[in-house]
């Protein structure tokens, strides 16, 4: 079939009239019926990590185990039932990667020679045991396929200088040995202090360590396996290696343990432990995440109260108007039909007073319009400037007061008010506390002199409208005019203050904040 099989090193007996051949090229199978040869399992994933090696020896355990010794390559543990395969190493604790004969045990242990001595495995814990000239055997090197196992038990290995017999059961396990201790850590490549445990911040998630063993007796002889409880689901077995790294810990609080075999490849149950502590970033915090939680929260109730604001103030802004409207309109309203019902009746009857009926009728429906004309200008959002609550209250004024000639209208107003803006409640209340003043000095104040002024600083507008009337006594005033005023002021919401000495003149001072 093209094989080249130069060197067959061992020679096994296979289920089936097959016989298995060890050779340097690889594991090859050949059929003593068809005198057919092939590789050793060509499709099994398992077999290939094993057939194309330097293969010396072979072991059936049973109709399901094969256990393949190889030049460099470590032993392979084959399931003939499923394909899997075990690889065994120095990085698991072989003292050799060369494994000349293999012979198994009455208690399933395997026991292998090499290029530097004999070494026992225990297949259920992966654990090894390593005999040199340190425990009596003169040589290491030990030559290929050159094992026997005796009818009482022996075992025979032979070698470079000789052979070797012995009884597995004469051995005698050592189990004495010191744990673990830490030489060095590194948090970020940074060396640190030993210590018995460790508290991180969550940016020191780079840690390095080395560790060792103080046992003196063949020390070389050691290996080691280390777990990072809390990340790591198992042993992690690194030989004779004794530094290891984790990078990029995620928070948490670990417990790394660390644990060694004596020169025999007994696991010692005294296991180093050291607790490792990450702390989550300050955005991982509960408090953290609590404090958003709350402000989330403050954020949808302040938006559900600002919907609610809106549709409060909404509905407040159409109960003013609709109030207005009743108020202002709707009597003028009511005085015009009562005056044209009257005017109706002289008319049948005679037509005495009706001129007088109707020049009131006209006088009402001209507050009607000019009370429709203010209510539709204080709800227009573009009179929220002041500079055009300035040109109302001066159209106001002129319309009121200056078109009497007995009267001097003085208007000073500060030039750094026009930039402001008040909402629409704030104009409106100011508007008609302003008009209100105007009207009763029009009708009652029989004034020479009118000042009206106007101003503003960083937070308040002031605004004061003096005359040199008549004036009256505040405390024995039974109008509604005053009231009306001082529940505007407070809905603004600002300040009132009325002043009046009868002969003297009255004064008005309102102040607000804007």
């Amino acid at each position: 079939n093209g094989y080249k099989l130069n060197s067959v090193f061992v020679i096994k007996e296979y289920p089936g009239n097959k016989i298995l051949l060890g050779s340097s090229t690889g594991l090859y199978l050949y059929n003593l019926s068809t005198r057919s040869i092939s590789r050793f399992m060509e499709n099994t994933p398992g077999a290939r990590l094993f057939n194309r090696t330097d293969v010396r020896s072979l072991s059936m355990v049973g109709d399901d185990t094969l256990w393949v010794g190889t030049n460099g390559n470590g032993l392979f543990r084959y399931s003939i039932q499923d394909g899997s395969c075990v690889n065994y190493t120095t990085e698991t604790g072989l003292i050799d990667n060369s494994v000349y004969a293999i012979l198994c045990d009455r208690k399933n242990k395997i026991w292998m020679s090499s290029n530097k001595g004999i070494f026992k495995l225990d297949p259920s814990t992966g654990a090894t045991q390593t005999f040199s000239y340190k425990d009596g055997i003169s040589f290491e090197e030990f030559n290929t396929n050159a094992a026997a196992l005796l009818p009482d038990g022996k075992m025979a290995f032979g070698g470079t200088g000789g052979f070797v017999v012995f009884h597995p059961d004469s051995i005698q396990e050592s189990i004495n040995v010191k744990s673990p201790v830490l030489i060095r850590f590194f948090i970020n490549n940074q060396p640190f202090p030993v210590r018995k445990s460790y508290h991180l911040k969550h940016h020191q998630n780079y840690i390095r360590l080395q560790f060792a063993s103080l046992e003196q007796f063949r020390q070389d002889e050691l290996t080691y396996a280390y777990q990072l409880e809390g990340l790591d689901p198992d042993w992690i077995f690194c030989g004779k290696r004794r530094f290891i790294s984790y990078a990029n810990l995620p928070p948490g609080d670990y417990v790394l343990k660390i644990k060694c075999t004596n020169h025999n490849g007994i696991w010692n149950d005294k296991i180093l432990r050291i607790p490792i502590t990450v702390e989550k970033p300050w955005y991982q915090t509960w408090y953290f995440i609590g404090t958003m939680m709350l402000i989330l929260i403050g954020i949808v109730y302040g938006l559900f109260r600002l919907r609610l604001n809106q549709k409060t103030k909404l509905l407040l802004i159409r109960d003013s108007i609709a109030r207005d409207l009743h108020d202002e309109i709707g009597a003028n309203l009511s005085t015009i039909s009562i005056y044209s019902e009257i005017a109706k009746d002289n008319l049948l009857k005679n037509k005495e007073g009706v001129p007088n009926l109707l020049d009131k009728i006209i006088a009402y429906t001209q507050m009607s319009q000019e009370s429709m004309s203010d209510i539709v200008w204080m709800i227009d959002s573009r009179n929220d400037k002041f500079e055009n609550v300035i040109l109302k209250i001066r159209s106001l004024a002129s319309e009121t007061l200056g078109a009497n000639p007995q009267i001097n209208l003085h208007m000073q107003i500060d030039e750094e008010i026009h930039h402001l803006k008040i909402d629409m409640k704030q104009r409106k209340n100011f508007y008609m506390i302003y008009k209100e003043c105007l009207n009763n000095i029009s009708k009652y104040a029989s004034c020479r002199n009118v000042w009206i002024t106007l101003k503003a600083d960083q937070h308040t507008i002031y605004l004061e409208i003096k005359d040199d009337g008549v004036g009256f006594e505040v405390d024995k005033t039974k109008g509604n005019g005053l009231i009306y005023m001082k529940k505007r002021a407070a809905d603004i919401p600002g300040e009132i203050n009325i002043q009046s000495i009868p002969g003297e003149g009255t004064s008005i001072k309102l102040r607000f904040r804007h």
